[in-house]
């Protein structure tokens, strides 16, 4: 659970391109583990910062979404006993803190889904996948062309954007990949009308001029 110094608003529109910067500040023993308090920092304003309470585990787990990315990032390796010596403590502090810089210095790691929800929960726990489909369900009922047949979360590496197989309701043995994005940060037109915006696209016609 993150513990704000000031707690962001739930209406700033995050951009994910503004870099997230982590510091692990200290290691405290908590009941049979050791919890990190790690501060994070959202762009350059001070008061846009927020510590989160992270256990090795949670780094683990961290660890083994990003494998599939195969890029090598070494985690500090677990330790059957003596967890809680300090010199122990001060070591994997600091090997932390290295996986988590080299993660952070990596722009395709860096970005994923699965490194901004781990340092900045509150803004990325939004079930994105679901999102596209019922999106894009919602689209194929009012069409009666298509038809869903999966999520592909495997697929892509982008913040916000979906793949989607699919397939025509008239020749169902084809099957085809739709990709689905959500609106990004910069979105400033209310969705009403933008979605007009969107619907005009088809229709308009641009003449080409050659210039020698």
């Amino acid at each position: 659970m993150a513990v704000f110094e000031k707690k962001l608003s739930q209406k700033l529109s995050i951009d994910d391109t503004v870099a997230l910067t982590c510091v692990i500040e200290a290691a405290q023993k908590s009941a049979d583990h050791m919890v990190y308090s790690v501060r994070i920092q959202y762009g350059p304003k001070p008061e846009n910062s927020w510590t989160l309470q992270k256990r090795y585990s949670d780094f683990v787990a961290l660890d083994t979404e990003l494998k599939i990315a195969n890029i090598d990032v070494q985690l500090p390796p677990k330790k059957v006993f003596g967890n809680f010596d300090r010199e122990f403590v001060a070591e994997r502090q600091q090997g932390l803190q290295k996986y988590i810089d080299t993660i952070l210095g990596h722009p395709l790691l860096a970005n994923s889904q699965a490194v901004k929800k781990f340092l900045s929960p509150d803004n990325y726990t939004i079930n994105q996948t679901e999102i596209a489909l019922q999106h894009v369900s919602m689209v194929f009922r009012s069409e009666n062309k298509w038809d869903v047949i999966e999520s592909l979360p495997d697929i892509g590496w982008r913040l916000r954007k979906e793949y989607i197989l699919v397939k025509p309701i008239d020749q169902p043995k084809i099957k085809e990949i739709l990709t689905w994005c959500d609106y990004g940060p910069d979105k400033f037109m209310p969705e009403k009308e933008l979605a007009a915006v969107l619907r005009i696209f088809p229709s308009i016609q641009v003449s080409s001029t050659c210039f020698n």
